[in-house]
């Protein structure tokens, strides 16, 4: 994706969010750190620090997503000037802040990059306890929620509108 960017001299930012476990289960810290993003010698975006505490890491996420998208606005965009934000993810805590900000900036498009669809994600034989299942079914119905509100959406394979019916006539 940076590739692409760069080749067809797109002026972009690039936030990650590295998606790992919550602490104390399987991940070790309290915080996941943060840096630079690094590419091609120069600085391109940054690896956001947020908190990998179990129950308030989504909250984490949603409210770092919410101030860096923010600021970036600010600092970037002129009023009324069309802007893309192009998310690798639909999960919920990442698009739920961004639906508000598209509130606040009508002129905000919102992308998404589906490579995979998370209920298959999730599928796996570790996540059979019932708390887990209760857990997947929130979070799979909150995203449900949150399709609605993206405008666009990139698809790995076309039969994945049949598993996102949202994105027929707005896949690209």
């Amino acid at each position: 994706v940076l590739e692409g960017l760069v080749e067809n001299g797109v002026d972009f930012y690039v936030l990650s969010f590295p998606f790992l476990p919550c602490f104390p289960h399987n991940f070790g810290r309290m915080r996941v750190p943060g840096g630079r993003i690094i590419y091609e010698g120069r600085t391109v975006g940054e690896s956001v620090s947020y908190s990998s505490l179990i129950l308030y890491k989504p909250l984490s996420i949603k409210k770092h997503v919410d101030a860096h998208v923010r600021e970036w606005i600010r600092n970037n965009i002129k009023d009324n000037e069309r802007f893309t934000v192009l998310i690798y993810s639909y999960e919920y805590f990442f698009v739920e802040p961004l639906l508000l900000l598209k509130e606040e900036f009508p002129n905000m498009q919102l992308v998404s990059i589906v490579t995979d669809l998370s209920d298959d994600a999730m599928a796996f034989n570790s996540n059979r306890s019932l708390l887990k299942q209760i857990q997947l079914r929130y979070e799979s119905r909150r995203m449900r929620n949150c399709l609605k509100g993206i405008d666009r959406f990139i698809l790995l394979t076309s039969d994945m509108t049949e598993r996102i019916p949202e994105a027929v006539g707005r896949n690209i």
